[in-house]
């Protein structure tokens, strides 16, 4: 990781988390941003990160969750 992913990942989170309606941490943050970085789409069952990437408009594959439910726009 560079410095610019970490700022571009800081400033994604800070533009949409929310406690409560947006959960997603800068971990979360930073995978976004290396998939929008390197046109990867990013691979996960979380349904904030899947509402943020859905935003952004950063590919992404929905995963089941582990308890058997699927994120759905």
């Amino acid at each position: 990781m560079d410095a610019d992913l970490g700022l571009a990942a800081g400033r994604l989170r800070a533009r949409w988390y929310h406690r409560s309606r947006c959960a997603v941490s800068m971990p979360d943050c930073i995978a976004a941003e290396a998939a929008r970085q390197t046109t990867a789409k990013l691979a996960t069952s979380d349904r904030h990160l899947l509402d943020l990437c859905q935003l952004e408009c950063i590919s992404s594959v929905v995963l089941t969750a582990s308890d058997g439910t699927r994120w759905a726009l």
